[in-house]
């Protein structure tokens, strides 16, 4: 909040999501990359330092120490609370953390098929821990299987309509480009050399938001055809549906 300023839009919405620390306490594991630890580093904070009985074992894999947030926090965090253990994976030093076998994990954490799994990172990263656990659970006969919760930071877009798209005109850098119903105007604009502003560029953070000054666009997400002048747009997740002028 440091760097807003009048006029700027926020946007406040309540919790949303099962992403969250299980009812009753029980060990839990943390599978996390990239940036992906970021709700998991919530987690931490709000737990490990107020419940003595919680045990966590959190393994994060980055490319470099340099690349892997929060680093120093976790340091202090395990070295402070005895029921914090943190483990890093450098990828760039390592390769990839491999979850196509049980062995990976038994090395990193011998009793992770006793503790509540959450994990958060790239797709292929989710993707292959959800195969792991899936195996896992198939092979469980006589005692329950490994639970996983898992967190996406990804927005599948629909495909185009064949008559979507249109000329896109950006009225402040003067620009004109015809655009088809299946790219983003975020990318539009940057293709084009206009300066977008961007965030998450999935429809979440809405950083990219702007007015739409004339025409209307189809929300990626759900096909749906909107636009009045002065409404602002997701530019990350709206597509032209017909001409369109944007107020950059």
């Amino acid at each position: 909040m440091r760097h807003t300023k009048p006029g700027d839009v926020l946007f406040l919405a309540p919790p949303q999501g099962d992403f969250v620390l299980p009812e009753h306490p029980r060990p839990l594991l943390m599978l996390t990359a990239g940036s992906g630890i970021t709700p998991v580093m919530s987690m931490i904070r709000t737990l490990v330092p107020h419940r003595p009985d919680s045990d966590v074992v959190l393994v994060h894999t980055a490319r470099t120490p340099a690349d892997a947030i929060f680093r120093e926090e976790l340091a202090e965090l395990a070295d402070q609370f005895p029921n914090l253990r943190v483990i890093h994976w450098f990828t760039g030093e390592r390769g990839r953390l491999d979850f196509t076998s049980a062995a990976g994990l038994d090395g990193l954490c011998p009793d992770w098929r006793q503790r509540a799994a959450y994990a958060c990172g790239p797709e292929s990263f989710l993707d292959d821990a959800e195969a792991l656990w899936e195996a896992e659970s198939a092979a469980a006969v006589a005692q329950p299987a490994a639970s996983l919760t898992i967190e996406r930071f990804s927005t599948k877009l629909a495909g185009g309509a064949g008559h979507d798209g249109g000329l896109v005109t950006f009225e402040a850098s003067d620009r004109e480009v015809d655009a088809d119903g299946d790219t983003p105007l975020l990318d539009v604009g940057e293709d084009a050399g206009v300066l977008m502003p961007s965030g998450c560029r999935m429809g979440i953070c809405h950083s990219c938001l702007i007015p739409l000054r004339a025409g209307q666009v189809r929300d990626l997400r759900t096909d749906e055809i909107h636009g009045e002048p002065g409404q602002l747009i997701q530019t990350c997740v709206s597509a032209a549906a017909g001409p369109v002028n944007l107020d950059l």
